[in-house]
């Protein structure tokens, strides 16, 4: 109901919807009441009773043909295609028309903009309606490569997926009911995991779509209905003739149910199953950090980005920390010692009722924030590594290349990274600004790609990005993140594919933290309770350290995609209702 709540504009309407809301409730029947945890933010005990072991999964992919279909048939309306220039598109049409479909092409001019889109769409024909978007256009995208320009992949990356958030908010009341969404990419059919084929091919942010369909199918279609919305992301091997292609993408357009992250390797039909991958205790250390390594922590001042590097200050490296927020100085004496209900009371008497409570609580946010930051520094310092803090925004390329170049003539080497850097700005698709989404993209795909391009693996031993299970599963209400986390796992790949096995990349799909040494982290009684409904558990800290130390040590250079944390088969949303298969995704 919080949607509707949130809609509310005065406070009234909200307390007159939460009293019918609450008289609707069944009444108790004499058990024991439910009492709120009269202090959430306190660790249930110490580390060592919350940190068993994560477990591990990585992906494996197998063989799945599609099922018999009896009737296929498609609704009738219109059905939007972005075009290629393999021919894709064009056969995929003549397929929809002689099904009785209506297909209609959508131009990249009208795509990219937003007021030629609205005027676009309005001059349709009124009596059809929008059933499909096949966004087939990154089919024929070149393949990305170490020379691709910042700029190149900026405007791709605006062409392929941001452009996609507008057409479907406009198109929202039309496809959420039992609409089709069915995206493409050209890596290869297994979304570029596959080392022992070369260097993937294709547009790893156009491949990260999956997470917005998966995204999609948990907001338009929450219980999996096979009537209801389905949105699919499929990934092709592009090497194979355009009319086997065509014949994929129309077959998986026939079915609405199924796996909604499909790929065709070579032809065939595949799907990629979450499976455990534990590493054994006796496995033996590949990498070892020393004294002498560099290790560069983007977003490594605050949050589970510094809480992974205590595991690493004990072998006493240097460590730069890189922030977009400058470091801040001393604490002033009217704030020290001053806990959150403090803070709170200290800036209402200081607003004297001219600020609202909105400001109030950023400013408590940035005192809080300012603590953390100064408290990591010191205390990685205490526990053995020179640290250093240099503030910069991972998003803008010159200010990568300043530091990253800064850093190797001072040091002549960058031996590790780890790139934990990211926003949220959570919206449902429908209510997402296009500014929104490039923000959320910029700030963890962007720098990622950044990273990439500037970083020299002559010296580098070890890349660990952070991703999160809302790429793999999807998230309601994080789309935009969902694809910026697919993509870096994407791109994760495809440097495997580039550096080869020296370089240990490993893409961390972390779910939510519960508190670390100096955050509150999602451990209120309310979320543990939500993430609880769909059957995960919060990470606790001391586990998610331990995960990450281990990987680096032990980890196979060949698992690159890795979801820490137990997720129960068939308990995340994403996987349709009517299906019997084990697999969420």
């Amino acid at each position: 109901e919080m949607e509707q709540v949130a809609r509310l504009p005065t406070f009234q309407q909200i307390l007159d919807f939460v009293r019918a809301w609450l008289d609707r409730q069944p009444k108790p029947s004499g058990q024991a009441p439910v009492r709120e945890n009269a202090r959430p933010f306190e660790r249930a005990g110490t580390d060592a009773t919350a940190s068993a072991a994560l477990s591990r999964h990585v992906l494996q992919a197998q063989t799945e043909p599609l099922p018999a279909i009896a009737t296929p048939t498609l609704p009738p309306g219109l059905y939007l295609l972005t075009s290629d220039e393999l021919g894709v598109a064009d056969l995929v049409s003549q397929r929809l028309r002689q099904a009785g479909a209506q297909p209609l092409f959508l131009p990249d001019e009208v795509l990219q903009d937003q007021a030629h889109l609205q005027s676009w769409l309005g001059r349709r024909d009124s009596s059809l309606s929008v059933r499909a978007i096949l966004h087939l256009s990154p089919l024929s995208q070149p393949p990305l490569t170490a020379n691709t320009a910042f700029a190149e992949w900026r405007e791709r990356l605006d062409r392929d997926v941001i452009a996609l958030f507008p057409l479907l908010r406009l198109l929202c009341a039309e496809l959420s009911a039992q609409g089709r969404l069915l995206t493409a990419s050209g890596m290869g059919g297994r979304f570029g995991r596959d080392c022992a084929a070369g260097q993937p091919n294709g547009f790893p942010a156009a491949a990260g779509l999956v997470g917005l369909t998966k995204t999609l199918n948990i907001e338009w279609n929450p219980t999996g209905d096979s009537a209801g919305f389905c949105g699919k992301a499929i990934d092709l091997d592009v090497s194979q003739q355009p009319e086997a292609l065509a014949d994929a993408l129309f077959q998986e357009l026939l079915w609405p149910g199924g796996r909604r992250e499909i790929g065709y390797p070579g032809g065939v039909r595949t799907a990629f199953d979450t499976v455990a991958a534990p590493l054994p205790a006796t496995a033996p250390i590949r990498l070892q950090p020393t004294a002498d390594w560099v290790i560069l922590a983007t977003g490594g001042a605050r949050g589970i980005t510094a809480e992974v590097l205590y595991e690493l200050a004990p072998y006493r490296p240097t460590m730069v920390l890189v922030g977009r927020s400058p470091l801040p100085e001393a604490e002033s004496d009217a704030l020290r010692g001053l806990d959150t209900a403090a803070l709170r009371q200290h800036f209402i008497r200081s607003a004297q009722g001219q600020t609202r409570p909105a400001a109030i609580e950023r400013q408590i946010q940035a005192v809080l924030h300012a603590r953390e930051m100064r408290a990591t520094l010191a205390e990685l310092t205490q526990a053995g590594a020179r640290v250093e803090y240099r503030t910069a925004d991972m998003s803008d390329e010159a200010e990568v290349t300043a530091l990253l170049d800064g850093l190797y003539r001072r040091f002549g080497r960058i031996d590790a990274v780890v790139h934990g850097a990211g926003v949220l700005e959570d919206r449902l698709v429908r209510d997402k600004t296009t500014d929104s989404v490039a923000r959320v993209l910029a700030a963890k795909a962007d720098s990622a790609f950044l990273l990439a391009r500037h970083l020299r693996p002559d010296t580098l031993r070890f890349l660990g990005l952070f991703t999160s299970v809302a790429g793999r599963w999807g998230n309601r209400g994080q789309a935009d993140y969902a694809v910026a986390n697919e993509t870096v796992n994407r791109l994760a790949w495809l440097l495997r594919a580039r550096w080869g096995e020296r370089i240990k990349i490993a893409a961390f799909n972390w779910g939510p933290w519960e508190a670390t040494r100096h955050s509150t982290g999602m451990v209120t009684p309310e979320i543990r309770r939500q993430f609880a409904a769909r059957g995960v558990a919060l990470t606790p800290a001391a586990a998610g350290r331990q995960f990450f130390l281990n990987e680096l040590l032990r980890g196979s250079p060949d698992e690159v995609e890795l979801i820490a944390g137990d997720y129960p088969e068939g308990s995340l949303v994403g996987q349709p209702a009517a299906e019997s298969q084990a697999e969420t995704a």
